[in-house]
């Protein structure tokens, strides 16, 4: 029964330890070796070390809330305002933009047909002038045969 009560007193200490640890910034595996072999005196110095730097941490967050409060109280009302009023501006012409994008993607696939339209006339109208091309010189090499003659 002792053995099964010194292994529980021994797990809490090694929690302490690791929790102080963790606080203090020192890496974990060198608080549970200081702890497991450390005498009796030194695990109550660990204790006592790691009530002081939660303390310490306690005071530091503490602290920050304070400064914190202290930011919050120095923001004006008229500060705050202007700032809402900005928000709702920005909202206002990002809606507005919202509304302009939906307009032109709306229009966007018969804007794509026409210039399909286009190129399809674009592309006619090349095949016509390198039909009237290849016309064009066979009556070239024709004249130029005819003359040879």
């Amino acid at each position: 029964m002792n053995d099964i009560l010194a292994r529980r007193a021994r797990r809490a200490t090694v929690g302490i330890a690791l929790s102080a640890a963790l606080v203090a910034g020192i890496a974990p595996v060198t608080a549970i070796a200081a702890e497991t072999s450390a005498p009796t005196g030194a695990v109550a110095l660990q204790t006592e070390d790691a009530a002081a730097a939660k303390e310490k941490a306690y005071a530091a967050m503490q602290e920050a809330l304070k400064n914190l409060e202290a930011a919050k109280d120095a923001a004006s009302p008229e500060k705050i305002a202007e700032i809402d009023t900005k928000i709702a501006i920005f909202q206002e012409n990002y809606d507005t933009n919202l509304a302009q994008a939906a307009i032109y993607k709306e229009s966007l696939p018969t804007m794509q047909a026409n210039v399909d339209a286009a190129q399809a006339e674009c592309d006619k109208a090349h095949n016509r002038t390198r039909a009237l091309e290849a016309e064009l010189n066979k009556m070239v090499d024709f004249q130029s045969q005819r003359n040879s003659l």
